[in-house]
């Protein structure tokens, strides 16, 4: 007990409250509730992560589960015994946002949504156990877990492509200064008789996550103060974003000059693990630079104290755990509902379409008629690689193309593949036809050496349903959700028109023929093949 003199007199001060004392060695919390909480979140998660693991970028999720495990160890391990538990009334609310987060990614069944679900969990029960002081030494470990959330609104996806775009843009003028001869187009080099796909593998998103969560990792542990982290974690992109420059540059140079083959294979592989073993080792070099804090000395472990039995725990929030549980057998029944309908849970959804299905289209589709030859390369359709029919239609002074590519999980904005291959969307909108023809998405795009395109797309389900508005915001729901069970199939028509000058008004009556009747067709043909 602490002792004060005031006044000439001697008084005592009582030692806090019993009923706020952690008991040493004692969770504080019935073992039963934690399973009952953990539950709820089981199924969703389970297929959050089955799903990460197919993204390459994120494979190192297990690695990153593992260092904040060491880091809630280490850190914990300087937790003193005898903890403050924190006010009900905030865990209350953490409680209240969760489950709804999490009735909501059950309802619309988002993995991504149940884990971001999951943090006002955690951080519910760290503060009903030992309030602000367990939750600041148990923060770095929930930091090292969102390293491996994916942000929504496909965040992730745009940061891929700006890197591309960063690497073959800085990769060009790197080969400019080698003497190599070459051009650029979208995401692609091309060298004399040969192109050069700038992929994601090459445009540094996969080690642009591991290293940064490297960096997170490495600072932490360190005891590090925050000037660090504003130093070191921008350092490391530079330095993920300059190595990708050299391979990329490197690679090109000795394909032009030595016809080396660096890019491609194992050799690219080998590369990769050298090349994030060297930043690995540049963030190490860079944080022995900064000097040492007392600030960053691990504490000495206090002499437990407190009560010898765990404290009674409020009834609302043992209420919260068993709903939390409900939610857990509901998810649980939804994967094993989809599992009997012959659906794999944690994937999309097959195409019904019937094996060695054909699509055609007539010779002739009012005054545009079929050719044999296609127009100029600059109009190539992009298809994803997916199956696709491409046909390629003329009429005085106008060449289109008309693609039916399938199948697509769910539905898929073709943006960022025109974007990716040289494009720039200059307008982009929908437009639902009152005819009743399908509604499409229409983009303006070009191209150097100054090529005007136009495109229009739109998308069909199985049941014969086209792609709206309603389905956009949808589609906005999915992306929240970043990681889904299985979806509907869809298929997309694509109408392609370049040139050197924007179409005027008798082109655009020309092609809203050829796409809606084109459209037409093709749905019909689907429907007719799609087993019932």
């Amino acid at each position: 007990m602490r002792e004060a003199t005031e006044n000439g007199s001697r008084r005592t001060d009582p030692s806090p409250p019993a009923e706020k004392i952690l008991a040493g060695g004692s969770p504080g919390i019935p073992h039963w509730c934690l399973v009952l909480l953990g539950f709820g979140f089981t199924p969703l998660l389970a297929t959050f992560f089955f799903n990460l693991w197919k993204q390459p970028e994120y494979q190192f999720f297990p690695q990153a589960l593992a260092a904040a495990g060491f880091l809630a160890w280490d850190r914990l391990r300087e937790v003193p015994r005898g903890m403050l538990r924190g006010k009900p009334a905030p865990a209350a609310v953490l409680l209240l946002l969760s489950l709804t987060m999490l009735a909501l990614a059950v309802l619309v069944w988002s993995p991504w949504l149940a884990i971001v679900a999951s943090l006002p969990a955690g951080i519910a029960v760290l503060w009903l156990i030992g309030g602000g002081q367990l939750l600041r030494n148990a923060a770095p470990a929930m930091v090292m877990v969102l390293t491996i959330i994916p942000p929504p609104l496909g965040l992730d996806l745009r940061l891929g492509l700006f890197l591309r775009e960063l690497a073959t843009i800085l990769s060009s003028r790197t080969l400019d200064l080698l003497g190599v001869i070459h051009s650029v187009s979208g995401n692609v080099i091309e060298l004399p008789g040969q192109k050069l796909l700038v992929e994601e593998a090459c445009s540094g998103i996969n080690s642009v996550l591991f290293v940064t969560a490297f960096c997170l990792f490495y600072l932490f542990w360190r005891r590090r103060p925050l000037w660090c982290f504003l130093i070191c974690l921008p350092a490391s992109l530079a330095f993920v974003v300059m190595g990708n420059v050299v391979r990329i540059s490197l690679g090109a140079s000795l394909r032009y000059y030595k016809g080396i083959d660096l890019l491609t294979g194992w050799k690219h592989e080998t590369e990769s693990i050298i090349l994030v073993a060297l930043y690995v080792l540049l963030v190490v070099s860079l944080e022995s630079l900064f000097p040492r804090s007392k600030t960053g000395d691990r504490k000495a472990l206090p002499p437990a104290a407190g009560l010898s039995s765990p404290l009674n725990f409020p009834v609302w929030f043992k209420a919260a755990c068993a709903v939390f549980a409900a939610l857990g057998v509901l998810s649980t029944f939804q994967v094993w509902e989809k599992s009997n309908e012959g659906i794999q849970p944690l994937r999309a959804a097959d195409s019904r379409l019937a094996d060695g299905a054909v699509f055609s289209l007539p010779g002739r589709i009012g005054d545009w008629s079929r050719s044999e030859t296609g127009p100029p390369t600059v109009n190539k359709i992009e298809t994803l690689g997916l199956s696709s029919a491409i046909w390629n239609f003329q009429r005085p002074g106008m060449q289109a193309v008309i693609a039916f590519d399938y199948p697509i999980w769910r539905y898929h904005d073709v943006e960022g593949c025109y974007s990716n291959n040289g494009w720039t969307v200059e307008r982009k909108e929908i437009f639902v036809p009152k005819t009743g023809a399908p509604p499409r998405f229409q983009m303006e795009m070009k191209k150097d050496p100054g090529i005007r395109g136009t495109l229009w797309f739109a998308t069909i389900n199985e049941k014969g349903e086209w792609v709206d508005q309603a389905t956009v915001k949808h589609d906005f729901i999915s992306r929240i959700g970043l990681f889904e069970g299985p979806q509907e199939t869809t298929y997309r028509v694509q109408l392609l028109l370049a040139g050197d000058k924007a179409p005027d008004a008798a082109a655009i009556e020309a092609m809203t023929q050829l796409f809606e009747e084109a459209s037409d067709i093709l749905s019909r043909q689907m429907l007719q093949q799609i087993r019932k």
